[in-house]
């Protein structure tokens, strides 16, 4: 009676199976198929209508089985292909498997015109059965992209629909060279980053200091060449003799419109004496390679030797033996007694004794 009840649920189970198979097959083999989508979705760990099951060549015979078919994957490494064998007349046959992997992409969730921006809030994210080529599934990706066509809701969002641009600023009249420009002397306008360089990508607050490096017209795309951005440098505020101290009597640190010298300074020297290299005109940037360390005294001159004990501090007059500079020790001669001795510069014409 058992054997009975379970070949009449099989008998039932497969003609529900069969009911809703492939037109054109035959009992045996739609029974076969569909038990065969059944244990392949379970092990691969997807849907069934992922699963395709190369069983409908009609030279491919299906016997009657009556109990379920074994089922097994003809290799632990590959779900390429099944092994099935009837357990009741040792029937067995390899019979081909293919997997049907969804793809992820994205379609616009609203109308949208060329030159739009896209936005997280303008994508949705679905799957297809089928790889589209030139399809986006990134909204990373596609975020911040700009249309070249007007789309649908619902449109796929393709690559030859989208493309990388950069704001850039444009004259609205003709600026003359060293004339100001104004964030009101620009309008903001999309580019495609293949048709512009990175000279004509930059942050819009610089143009709240700038000036035109050369006569402009009205309509150009500006550039990074176009425009002298204001920085702060010290520049001289007289002409500099070479060999002359470098102070605040001579330079200030003040705005400068061009291409910034790499060792241009941009503070003044501090607690170091610096002169001149060279002679340095009215109106010239300060740089590092205009300075050395100042010479505060020079052989022959006449100095003051400053000797100190507790609050007793006594000042001798010396003659330098040698050049010295601010820290250095230079030998002295006392002019009466033609005595030497040896004195740390700590000032101009002064020296404190070791």
């Amino acid at each position: 009676m058992k054997l009975l009840n379970r070949a009449l649920l099989l008998s039932l189970l497969l003609w529900c199976c069969v009911a809703q198979g492939t037109p054109g097959l035959g009992f045996d083999k739609q029974a076969l198929i569909n038990q065969a989508v059944n244990w392949v979705a379970l092990e691969a760990e997807v849907n069934k209508d992922q699963v395709i099951i190369k069983a409908t060549d009609r030279r491919l015979k299906i016997p009657t089985c009556p109990s379920l078919f074994d089922i097994a994957f003809s290799f632990p490494t590959s779900q390429e292909s099944i092994r099935v064998e009837c357990p009741d007349t040792g029937w067995s046959a390899f019979i081909g498997v293919k997997l049907i992997k969804y793809s992820k992409v994205l379609t616009f969730s609203r109308n949208m015109s060329a030159g739009d921006k896209i936005t997280r809030a303008s994508l949705n994210s679905i799957e297809l059965p089928n790889r589209i080529s030139g399809a986006i599934s990134s909204k990373a990706v596609a975020e911040g992209m700009t249309l070249k066509k007007d789309v649908k809701t619902g449109d796929l969002v393709l690559q030859s629909l989208v493309g990388h641009t950069a704001t850039v600023f444009m004259l609205k009249k003709d600026i003359l060279s060293g004339e100001k420009i104004t964030i009101d002397d620009v309008t903001l306008v999309e580019k495609s980053i293949k048709k512009i360089g990175k000279q004509h990508q930059f942050p819009l607050r610089l143009l709240s200091s700038a000036t035109a490096s050369s006569n402009l017209l009205a309509g150009t795309i500006l550039s990074k060449k176009d425009v002298n951005i204001e920085t702060l440098l010290v520049m001289s505020t007289a002409t500099i003799q070479r060999g002359q101290i470098v102070s605040s009597a001579n330079v200030k640190v003040q705005p400068f419109y061009g291409k910034v010298p790499n060792d241009a300074l941009i503070q003044p020297p501090n607690n170091i004496i610096m002169q001149a290299r060279r002679t340095i005109r009215a109106g010239q940037v300060i740089r590092a390679s205009d300075l050395q360390e100042g010479t505060l005294v020079t052989k022959g001159d006449s100095i003051l030797l400053v000797i100190s004990k507790g609050a007793l501090e006594i000042s001798t007059p010396m003659v330098a033996k040698e050049n010295g500079k601010i820290g250095q020790q230079i030998t002295l001669i006392n002019p009466e007694s033609g005595e030497q001795v040896k004195g740390v510069i700590i000032g101009p014409g002064k020296a404190s004794g070791l």
